[in-house]
Formats: structure tokens, sequence, C-alpha cells
């Protein structure tokens, strides 16, 4: 919002400079962005009228003109074409200086002798162009220096209103701030024009709302007799200080009472409204509209319009139409002044891409109680500048009328909060100063406060100490220490499962990686799920990232790929984050830590071979993560079919029988359609949700073994098929007080053993922790082992049982 220093003291005495202005009021929480000075480089000029004008003897482009003042009369050379005998002009004498230090001199021009010279906008520092001089109006007083006349030495603050304080959009809004902050009065009191409901005007146009929820209050006036034609100088240089374009009298009246009061107006031609009748309403579906730029919009069923027997005349709240434009046929005026619904104008607005001065004020929120003062100061100013008769009486329909609330206050409250010591008289000073309704009640210390209509943003309490705070002055509350026993916060369960986690793969060379939640339909489908079970964002900031992931290792893949192009071969990289998917229509959301390795196992280095990371090391450190965190009983069995992972190098790691994720090396065809193909990558990926329930188990310690044990190796061909989960389950089942440990030395597959199947090499440890056990008791159970192997397994014993020596 701009605000003309200028204007702002019509309503309010300032004895304060822009730059110190802006300082107070961004700290009352209106952020002035920038203060632009306007025609403050002008001296010397002054109003001056043209008695003759004549050709210049020696050029045909050039005119010879007299101009007089008050102190005299000058020759002037012009070039332009645009003056006649008796405009008023800004003329600029020997010794004036204009924007940029430019000087003003005697000089001959062609031979003849120009004593001054008449300017232009442009040259005033009021326009960036002009095609000719600038003509004031014909009772500009001769001889007044032309920045007091025209309001030069003015400056433009620029202010950013917050969406919460519509009433910040205009002059008066920014006013009632200034008043407030400083305890100067403010001068204004809204203008009623007198006449009621019974005037001439019932006779003249009926006005129906048939649609309710569209507009809260519409006030129509109508003046007779207007003469439509260019607005005063004065008024066109403020509307175009604060952005506007000047159109005519009328049009510039509606724009200027917009600015000034907050409240936006528009006027129709009376004569064009078919049937003196109009209707606030929903358009129908297929009902189109031409607009002010003569563009024809097809409007969407319940678009809110302003309409007679014939058609659309506005789009309510946003822009006029066409076939009721005020120009300069009009002779009689219809203003048109409501309060339409926010939501309404704000969906209009969007919908339709028109962004205007009005719809941003509509969309905000207007001051109902605003609308009546404002379209009786409108029809004020049309009877200044455009002449005519204000016709008797006013249509004033006022659906949904304003009912303050009744707001409490507590000075304990307000003070405890501000960290402040405000008495009660000095809270009601403030508050009273800000235009709100204060009253006393019967309890000490309590204040009843009524907001007026135009700040619909205080409803609660604390909304009025906030204003206490603002006019009071953040400056003015005092630091004080926090009289507060402050203590460290605890961890939760999965909190410090993330930490220890984190250390102990970064131990293991891992770097942790951070990554969206969101992916493309290509990388989800590459998680082995249709595209159409995803969840899918309803706003995506672009095609790559419009669906939710369904697991964390396409994420890893990308982070792969990112660091391959960089000629980043060797990679271990983990994440912890969170995958979503539907269940039974409702969204779950789940917290999984996925690693990845790819490339050499050790890097370059002189003192170890160079070699590819393979499935054994992902299984590694799995195991190793499950180990420090204390998560026991972890198992590894056949991954069944996983899209993304290779069929005989996959995995899926069970916690105590249950199920919480998988392993393995990723399939080359992935790979290749990645860009990554005659690369090694292996992942995993575990559900932090399960692995929580079996985190930290409790770990048993036992004494260092003092009696000696005994280690057997058995050879046993069994059927490819056979997991080794299972065959060292049977083992271990065997005897469990003895056997203490199970490790597989050697297998192998070839011709010597029968097709479909394996051959393994078994070493098992023996121990007792009480006494030494004999070869009597170890023979025994490693006998029973190669019998149950046989039983359960078809296994065949290769060699008989040996002593490990």
């Amino acid at each position: 919002m701009k605000a003309s220093i200028n204007w702002l003291k019509e309503f309010v005495d300032l004895d304060i400079g822009p730059a110190d202005l802006s300082s107070m009021l961004t700290m009352a929480g209106l952020e002035v962005e920038e203060v632009e000075d306007v025609g403050s480089e002008v001296e010397g000029v002054i109003v001056a009228r043209i008695n003759s004008v004549e050709r210049h003897p020696n050029a045909d482009r050039l005119s010879l003109c007299e101009v007089e003042t008050d102190s005299g009369k000058y020759s002037i050379v012009c070039g332009a074409s645009n003056m006649k005998v008796g405009d008023m002009v800004a003329l600029a004498v020997p010794g004036s200086i204009l924007p940029k230090g430019f000087r003003i001199e005697k000089r001959s021009i062609r031979g003849i002798e120009s004593e001054g010279m008449m300017c232009s906008e442009a040259e005033l520092g009021l326009a960036e162009t002009s095609e000719g001089i600038l003509i004031l109006d014909d009772n500009a007083p001769m001889g007044k220096d032309i920045s007091d006349y025209l309001g030069l030495g003015d400056a433009i603050i620029d202010v950013s209103v917050t969406p919460n304080r519509p009433d910040w959009l205009s002059i008066l809004g920014i006013s009632r701030e200034i008043s407030a902050i400083t305890d100067q009065p403010l001068r204004y009191r809204p203008y009623i024009h007198g006449g009621n409901k019974a005037g001439d005007i019932s006779r003249m146009v009926s006005v129906k709302m048939p649609d309710t929820g569209v507009c809260s209050r519409y006030v129509v006036r109508i003046i007779e007799g207007v003469n439509v034609k260019p607005s005063p100088y004065w008024l066109q240089l403020r509307l175009r200080a604060h952005g506007v374009r000047p159109i005519n009298n009328i049009v510039d009246i509606t724009n200027y009472i917009m600015l000034e009061l907050g409240q936006p107006l528009h006027s129709f031609d009376y004569d064009s409204i078919k049937g003196a009748a109009v209707t606030v309403r929903r358009a129908k579906a297929g009902e189109t509209i031409e607009i002010l730029d003569s563009a024809v919009i097809k409007l969407r069923e319940g678009t809110p319009v302003i309409s007679d027997k014939d058609g659309h005349k506005a789009l309510a709240g946003v822009m006029g139409g066409k076939r009721a434009e005020t120009g300069e046929h009009t002779k009689r005026v219809l203003l048109e002044c409501a309060s339409f619904t926010a939501a309404d104008v704000r969906s209009s607005s969007k919908r339709l891409g028109l962004s205007t001065e009005s719809s941003y004020r509509f969309e905000r929120g207007i001051d109902i109680e605003g609308v009546r003062p404002a379209i009786d100061r409108a029809a004020k100013m049309v009877t200044e500048l455009a002449g005519g008769r204000i016709v008797d009486g006013i249509i004033d329909l006022y659906q949904d009328k304003f009912h303050p609330p009744r707001i409490t206050i507590r000075q304990k409250r307000c003070n405890s909060i501000l960290g402040t010591r405000l008495t009660g008289d000095k809270i009601k000073t403030i508050l009273w100063r800000l235009g709100l309704g204060v009253e006393d009640t019967s309890e000490k210390g309590v204040i009843v406060v009524t907001p007026p209509s135009y700040r619909r943003d205080i409803g609660r309490e604390i909304d009025l100490i906030e204003e206490v705070a603002r006019i009071n002055g953040y400056r003015n509350i005092p630091a004080t220490v926090p009289r507060t026993m402050m203590s460290p916060g605890r961890k939760g369960t999965i909190k410090i499962m993330r930490d220890a986690a984190r250390h102990i793969l970064t131990d293991l060379g891992f770097f942790e990686v951070h990554n969206y939640s969101f992916v493309s339909p290509r990388a989800f489908a590459a998680s082995g799920v249709d595209a159409a079970e995803a969840v899918s964002l309803l706003n995506p900031l672009s095609e790559v990232q419009s669906l939710l992931r369904r697991r964390i290792f396409p994420s890893l893949i990308y982070n792969l790929l990112y660091n391959h192009n960089r000629r980043i071969e060797d990679i271990k990289i983990f994440e912890i984050g969170h995958v979503f998917r539907y269940e039974e229509k409702s969204l779950v959301e789940e917290e999984f830590i996925a690693g990845l390795i790819s490339g050499d196992r050790y890097g370059l280095s002189w003192n170890q071979p160079q070699q590819k990371a393979d499935f054994y090391d992902i299984k590694g450190t799995l195991e190793s993560l499950m180990e420090g965190l204390g998560v026991g009983g972890i198992s590894f069995g056949k991954s069944g079919e996983v899209p993304f992972l290779h069929p005989g190098r996959a995995a899926k790691v069970s916690v105590n029988g249950r199920e919480t994720g998988f392993l393995g090396e990723v399939r080359p065809n992935i790979l290749k359609d990645c860009g990554l193909d005659r690369m090694n990558v292996y992942i995993f990926e575990i559900s932090m949700n399960i692995l929580r329930e079996h985190y930290d188990t409790p770990v048993r310690y036992g004494a260092l073994p003092v009696y000696p044990g005994s280690k057997r190796d058995i050879s046993v061909i069994v059927d490819d098929k056979v997991e080794y989960e299972v065959i060292h389950k049977l083992i271990v089942d065997t005897d469990r007080k003895i056997i203490e440990d199970v490790e597989v030395f050697d297998v192998y597959y070839g011709e010597s053993i029968p097709k479909g199947t394996r051959s393994i090499g078994l070493r098992v440890s023996y121990r007792l922790s009480d006494r030494t056990l004999t070869d009597e008791e170890v023979e025994r159970v490693h006998s029973k082992i190669a019998g149950r192997l046989a039983e359960k397994l078809g296994a065949e014993v290769r060699g008989g049982c040996d002593s490990y020596k």
C-alpha cells in the first residue's frame, strides 16, 4: 500500500520526517519497504498564463509564446504544440532548478531569446515521458509556486500490509495507526449525505439480491447532470503517485475514495441499465460478460455478478463490464458501494486471472460500516468535480449487520505475557487511542473492549494484548531473565536408536544422506509396486516429485547416480527416513533404515587388493548394525521374488521370526535403466518400527571359559535348495548344552557330487563351563548330528566325522 505523506497529514498531524515515520511504523508492525521522494528537487517553477502563441520566425516547428505571471511577462520559445492562449502552465523562470540539478537560464534559440521554459510532466519529474507541456487547471492561481500548488514536496511510503489487517489498505487506516502511535488526534468524521430510502431514487432504480451469501451490504446512489471530463490535475497527480492510472473525473473519484477510505466503488452509466433494475446474483453456467478491456469471459456457474435485464454489468468486486462503462456520453451516474463476500471475490479473481485493486481489498475483507460514508463522500466529490445533483434518497440493502464482540482483557494477564508493569489506566488509554470501545467492569483490573467494524482481526484477549504491546512500543518492554527451571529433555527410544544406528554405520565407513520423500512414477515402479497404489500429491512441485515413496532404496539409487556422474565410484551410504502406503484406505507412514554399498570393498590402497564389494559385505554390515543395537534373534531366509533384487543374491531378514526387511544385490536391468550398468550395488532396508520392539535386548554375560573345548569337522552333501539356516538350527538343537558354535569352512559344487546338490564343510565347537568334555561325550553328540542331518534333510555324510587338530 502506497501512502502520500501529504495525504496522511490531512488526517493527522505529522512533525517528523519520512525516515523517522518509516521507522516508527515498522516498529509498530507496519513494515515500510520503500520511501520515494516526489518533486523535492524542483525549485522556482511557478504558475503562469499564456497570453499569445505565434510561429517562430526562424523555425517551423517552434512557437514563440508570451507568458505572464504575477511578477511580469516572459518571452518563451517552445517546441510543444498542445498549448493555446489562456492555458495555465508551469513556468521555469531563469534561476529555476529542475530534477537532476538542471538549472534554467536565458538562452538564444534560432536567433530569439527565450526567458525560461514551459515545463512538461517529464521535465518536472512527474512522469517518465510526456507528449507536450503540462496544462494546469483554469483556476490555478497565477504566480503560485508549482510545488505548493501540486503538492510536489511530498514523499510516498510503501507499506507491506499483512493479510489480517485490511484496514491498513487506505490512507485513513494508516492515519489511524499514526494517530494511535503518536497520540495525535485523528481529523476524520464520516460524511453522511442527507436523505433516506423514501427519496426519488426508489422510482428510478430497483435493486435485488436473490442469492444469499453473495453480498452483505449493497448501497446505491444516483447523480444527475454530470459532466464527464478529465480530472483536475491535483487528483490525477495523486492517483499516479499511488500507482493508479487516471481515466476521467467519475472513475478517478471512485479510485480516490478507494485509496483514501479503503472502500472500492464502481460507477455505472445509469442510462445503460436496462429496465432500471440492478440484480446482485450468481452467474448461471455458460453465461458471458464483456469486461472493460473488451475481453469476453465465459463465466463459471456461481460467479458473483451485477446484472440488469439484458445481461451482466460487472464481475462483483473484481471489474466492471463494457456495457455500463462511464464515459463522455454519460449524463447520469449510478454509484455502487458494497461489501461482497471475500471468499467469492477471491475465487473469481483467481479463476479468471483478474487481480485488481478492488479485488485485492474485497478478498481481505472491508469495513461493512464504512460502505455508507464512502458512497456519500464519493457522491459529494462528483458534484464538486463533475457538477450535477445527488438524487434524493439512497438504496441500502444491509443483510448481514455488524454486531461488535465484547472482549475482556485482564491487566494482570497482559503484564504477565508482556513482562511489563502497565497500569489499568495506561492499558485503557492505549486501547482508546486505537479507536476501540473501552469500559470498566466491577472486577478490579478487568476491562471490556468493543472493537470497531474495521478491526475484524480482534477477537480474543491475546489480540488486545498484542495491540497494547505494539502501541506501547516493543522497545519499552524490559529485558528480564526467565524464572523457569531449565532441564534437558529426555530422548525417546526411537531417537536413541536412530542416533545409535548413525554412530554404528558411520564407524563402518558409511555416509548419511537426506532425501525428499517425493519420487517420480518411474522410480516408484522400480521399487516393485504398481504406481496406481502410490500415495500421490495433490499439488506436486514437479512430475518427478509427484508420489510419496514406498521404499527408501530408489532415493539411494539416485544418490549413487549423482555421485557416479561425478566419477565417484566407491560408495557407502545410508538413510533413515519414512515411507508411505495405503492400508485399508488409510494412509500409513513408517520409518525405515536403508543402506547401500557399491564399488570396491576397500577402495584404492597400497596394502589391500582391489576387490569388488559383494553380498556378504552388505550382510556383514547389517549384522554389525543389529549387534550394535542389541537386537538379537536375527535370521536370514530366502527372499522370494523381490522385483528389484537378484533372485540368487538376496535374503529376507527376520528378527525373532518376524520379517523386518530385506538385503541383496540390485538387479542389473534396474541399474541399466538408471544409467548404472556394469556396477555392483548391494542394499538393505529394515523397518525401524519393528527394530524398536527388540532394541537393546538385555545381553547376558558369562565368565571366560576355563576348561578346554573340542572341535569336530563334518562334511555333508545336501540338496541345493536346503537353506543353511535350517542346517545350522538342526545342529545346534541337537544338544544346546555342549554345542558352542557352528562354522562353515567349505562349500563345493562340482562333478564329483550329484547335480542339484552341494557339499558343505562344517566345524562344530563343543565345550562345558564346569568341566572338561570326554571324547566319548563329543563323539556321541557328533554322531547324533550326522544321523539327524541324514534323517531330517536326507544329507549324505562324506568321509565320516573328523576331529579337528
